[in-house]
């Protein structure tokens, strides 16, 4: 009888935790670059454009993509930033990391120089 006890239990956490569903989704700036470096490892091109916006959709080439799949490497490093851009046109990039308890914590703030500045400029359009 102690051994029912104990098996139902089991057998009913096995059941919930089978239909939980864990894979990842780009509902985070670090699972979307993690599903868009899974998807130049797999050299899947339409799961890599998937994941612009649609505005950009349309512009990200097959080159780009080809680029991209060149530069695969074992190791991988993700770090996560926020640009700011102020009203008189100075530029900081925040360096956020994930600290204790999900906490989001600043890592770091730059300064960004005028060449950086112009940069972002032409390429956040």
């Amino acid at each position: 009888m102690k051994k029912l006890l104990w098996i139902i239990p089991l057998i009913l956490l096995i059941i919930i935790g089978c239909k939980s569903d864990t894979s990842v989704k780009p509902d985070s700036p670090l699972h979307t670059t993690m599903l868009m470096k899974m998807a130049i490892n797999n050299k899947d091109y339409s799961q890599f454009v998937s994941l612009y916006t649609t505005g950009r959709k349309n512009k990200e080439s097959q080159d780009t993509f080809k680029k991209l799949t060149d530069l695969k490497s074992a190791i991988t490093d993700y770090s996560n930033y926020e640009l700011i851009t102020l009203d008189n046109g100075e530029m900081v990039l925040v360096h956020l990391t994930h600290g204790q308890k999900g906490k989001v914590e600043i890592q770091d703030v730059i300064l960004l120089p005028t060449d950086l500045k112009e940069f972002f400029k032409q390429n956040t359009k």
